[in-house]
């Protein structure tokens, strides 16, 4: 009975009224819970507090998302949609151009290879 004891002694087992060994897992499970949920609505509120700061840029940028995908829509309807496909394809290399002149990025060979491509498409569909 003695290695039994101390095999419960030492995994902080303790034992109750019925002399058979619990622990205090239970406990330890519910205060790491409880420190996650704490630590999850301090990170919500965080969001929470940024989003409300800047939700006159975000309604800004999905008008204007909204407003390029109706316009694309509507070129579909006047053009062959490869076409336009292709066309939309060009605002990834506006993007890197923008990303360049304005956010000092890097315009490396892999950015100029995916400019040429997509510029190649583009001629290739004109042809």
């Amino acid at each position: 009975m003695r290695i039994c004891e101390d095999a419960v002694a030492c995994c902080g087992a303790s034992r109750s009224d019925s002399s058979a060994p619990t622990t205090s897992t239970p406990s330890s499970v519910a205060a790491i819970a409880s420190r996650r949920r704490s630590r999850r609505r301090a990170q919500r509120a965080e969001v929470f507090a940024y989003v409300a700061g800047r939700w006159k840029f975000a309604l800004a940028g999905s008008l204007a998302s909204l407003g390029s995908y109706g316009i694309a829509l509507w070129a579909m309807t006047r053009a062959p949609v490869a076409v336009v496909a292709a066309l939309r394809e060009v605002s990834v290399v506006f993007a890197a151009i923008l990303g360049t002149v304005f956010l000092n990025e890097r315009f490396g060979w892999r950015r100029l290879a995916g400019a040429a491509g997509v510029a190649a498409g583009v001629a290739a569909l004109r042809l």
